[in-house]
């Protein structure tokens, strides 16, 4: 490998390795998985973003996807009475989860919405 780009692979490691990440990447890998069905469709559960109420065994929890165009850009349906599987964050005790991936069990859907260190996969500046 050339020295440069060696250097470069090294300075592009260690950036993504020191770089800040969100708040809702506190313990980003350490997941919940609920399963359940889908109660209400939320437009607007946390900045922008379409939420779930799933009904579960444990309780009814809600959690945010993604923004509606997300969804409607890689063509996700999610609708009330749907079956879903759910791997969110842990997070910190909000009444709200950050979902990790979905899978819509009733229409044989699944979609990943965030890193496993809680980072969007959609450009959030639009």
């Amino acid at each position: 490998m050339r020295p440069a780009i060696a250097i470069g692979a090294v300075m592009l490691l260690a950036g993504a390795l020191l770089a800040p990440r969100p708040a809702a990447a506190a313990g980003a890998t350490s997941f919940v998985v609920l399963e359940g069905d889908v109660e209400a469709v939320l437009p607007d559960t946390l900045d922008g973003e379409v939420g779930l109420d799933v009904h579960t065994p444990g309780g009814t929890r809600r959690v945010a996807l993604a923004p509606a165009g997300v969804l409607d850009a890689v063509g996700f349906d999610i609708r009330v009475g749907d079956h879903v599987r759910v791997r969110a964050f842990r997070g910190d005790g909000s009444t709200i989860a950050l979902v990790h991936k979905v899978l819509n069990l009733t229409r044989h859907q699944m979609v990943r919405l965030r890193t496993y260190h809680g980072e969007p996969l959609w450009d959030v500046d639009g």
